[in-house]
């Protein structure tokens, strides 16, 4: 699932993630007589004047979503903005 929203700094896309990451951790699905918790991983970048396309963009939001998955799952990763040195 992709997610396009506005945010104009690093901090409020990290807050919004992690304000997301807190509802879904609130999750529970029944099946049957079974009670299952919801795994996620987010992946989350920033668009800004280095962007060069949509793809670009979400192949960062992509790679952000692997980091965050492997390490260990229901958590956010920040891709780092594509402007910030070295």
């Amino acid at each position: 699932m992709s997610l396009v929203i506005s945010c104009t700094s690093e901090e409020s896309l990290e807050d919004l993630g992690n304000q997301l990451c807190s509802a879904l951790a609130k999750l529970v699905m029944k099946v049957d007589n079974h009670t299952l918790g919801v795994s996620f991983s987010i992946g989350a970048c920033l668009l800004d004047h280095t962007t060069q396309d949509v793809r670009a963009l979400f192949s960062r939001a992509q790679s952000a979503c692997k980091l965050a998955h492997k390490a260990g799952g229901n958590r956010l990763h920040l891709a780092a903005s594509t402007n910030t040195p070295g």
